[in-house]
């Protein structure tokens, strides 16, 4: 409720204020007196005051998701306002409280709970491909992290107190760099004897190629009040991580007559979309007013789980193809607009406190 901007009586005054009926007189109105709470530009501070000064005048109390000053005022009222719990938003391109363009009532807010933008998003993990016989190979990109979302946004002039914790949201984590390798074939000491229509007999070693591939892993979401999601696994490939079940024959090879348990010529692949090997993970996102981490692409060996088939065995292979790098997403701003709309009131300067993330 706002007090009238025509007539004026002392009970609209006591009634926005909160001041008792007894024992009351417009001393106790003053800016930065005990009724406001806090200093307001268009109040005087000492001296002679009349209720006509405070008219068209709100005393808020608010909290909870996208608090916007123009929710309780028009442009032209006055509003003091104060936190009266956590104040947040549920978006990254909306602030978690506004002080919007274009007032010209005057304006102090008054901190006293934590004000948090939201976290950013985790960056999707690079793809690798799994098409038939050829070895897998990273796809397409890993994602980027998201900024996260700013806490405070002034663009008007305006009175801040901050007696508590204004962050902006953490940035998203990138997503991981993919990775796909193949190994030669690899002799396992049986012998494999073939005998042609002609009566030749062939010896030959059991061998297998083992195919190996892995998605990016996820980037981690910012962290906030209100976090961000985390990024999607990179796609292609199983949907479970590395274990006997994501495992496949691309090739039976010849079956070795000697020992129907062994192959000649075998490939085995195995793929899998989630990667938590080596450098394929995602970065991590940053915690409150802080950036998301980064990944680089993967190069040289990435070493995985044993995968063995055939008698033979493989825990480590070369990248094949080219891992993606990524990077990790901005904080967002603790405040914006502080230093361009931010005040002094009757010799009292505005208070930006303790803050985490971007600031201007």
């Amino acid at each position: 409720m706002t007090t009238p901007s025509g007539a004026i009586s002392f009970e609209n005054i006591r009634s926005e204020f909160g001041r008792p009926q007894s024992n009351n007189s417009l001393s106790n109105y003053y800016s930065g007196g005990p009724a406001l709470g806090a200093p307001l530009a268009n109040v005087p501070s000492s001296g002679q005051i009349s209720m006509s000064q405070l008219k068209s005048t709100a005393k808020v109390s608010a909290n909870g998701d996208r608090v916007n000053i123009a929710s309780y005022v028009n442009s032209g009222e006055s509003i003091v306002f104060f936190s009266n719990g956590t104040i947040y938003s549920n978006t990254t391109s909306v602030a978690g409280l506004r002080v919007p363009s274009g007032r010209t009532g005057a304006t102090s807010i008054i901190i006293g709970h934590t004000v948090n933008g939201k976290g950013g998003n985790g960056g999707n993990g690079q793809p690798v491909t799994d098409n038939g016989n050829s070895a897998p190979a990273p796809t397409g990109s890993a994602g980027d992290g998201s900024g996260g979302g700013g806490a405070i946004s002034i663009e008007s002039s305006c009175f801040v107190d901050n007696n508590s914790n204004v962050s902006g949201g953490g940035g998203g984590g990138g997503g991981g760099s993919s990775f796909g390798g193949t190994t030669a074939n690899t002799g396992n000491g049986i012998t494999c004897t073939t005998t042609t229509l002609k009566g030749i007999t062939t010896n030959t070693n059991g061998s297998t190629s083992f195919m190996i591939g892995t998605g990016g892993a996820a980037g981690g979401a910012g962290a906030a009040i209100s976090n961000g999601s985390s990024g999607s696994a990179g796609g292609g490939g199983h949907a479970t991580n590395f274990a006997n079940g994501n495992r496949s024959a691309v090739s039976a090879g010849t079956q070795c007559t000697s020992n129907s348990s062994y192959f000649n010529g075998r490939i085995i692949k195995m793929v899998s979309n989630q990667g938590n090997f080596s450098n394929t993970t995602g970065g991590p996102g940053g915690s409150v007013g802080n950036a998301g981490t980064g990944r680089g692409a993967t190069t040289g060996n990435v070493s995985y789980p044993t995968i063995s088939d055939n008698n033979n065995s493989t825990s480590s292979s070369p990248v094949n193809g080219n891992g993606d790098a990524s990077s990790g997403g901005n904080s967002g701003y603790s405040y914006f607009g502080y230093n361009t709309h931010a005040i002094t009131v009757h010799g009292i300067g505005s208070d930006s406190g303790s803050k985490s993330g971007n600031f201007s």
